[in-house]
């Protein structure tokens, strides 16, 4: 059967999109605005970006509800690595959702708290590649937010574990 003949798919508006592509949907708009507000630090604009019910789900088992939930998590990471950037490599955006294919590079310099205790400063710079799914609800907020990245990776590369 010819993907036209089913109208499950004629309703797809799937787009590949670059980092420097003009056109750009809601979905991406959005991710682009929370990494460059968590680049800032600007904690209070992004939660202003996510439903109050939202779910986020980590590596490593994490799930968060909400930003209140999930703020202490971000503090973390931008309190751990203050130069932590995001840079999208690819993205895939259809209607209210988007995946974002992300090279992550940060350096270790302050602590790091995690679930099992704090990390102090080992000054090493991690790099490492991660995929984003983000949904957004009908008022344009985030609702959903799945993280995927190689956590023994990045903790290999701060000499954790090794």
């Amino acid at each position: 059967m010819r993907a036209a003949a089913n109208p499950e798919y004629q309703a797809l508006d799937i787009r590949q999109l670059s980092p420097g592509e003009a056109k750009k949907g809601a979905a991406r708009d959005l991710t682009d605005k929370w990494f460059a507000l968590f680049a800032d630090g600007r904690f209070d604009d992004l939660g202003a970006l996510i439903a109050g019910n939202a779910e986020i789900v980590m590596p490593g088992g994490m799930r968060f509800r909400g930003f209140g939930e999930l703020r202490p998590m971000l503090e973390a990471y931008r309190n751990g690595f203050p130069d932590l950037r995001h840079e999208t490599v690819a993205a895939v955006e259809t209607g209210d959702s988007i995946g974002v294919e992300l090279k992550i590079v940060m350096t270790h310099t302050g602590p790091f708290v995690t679930p099992v205790g704090e990390l102090p400063p080992t000054g090493r710079t991690v790099t490492f590649d991660g995929c984003d799914v983000v949904r957004l609800g009908l008022n344009g907020t985030i609702t959903s937010w799945h993280s995927y990245f190689d956590q023994a990776s990045f903790m290999a590369q701060l000499g954790v574990g090794s």
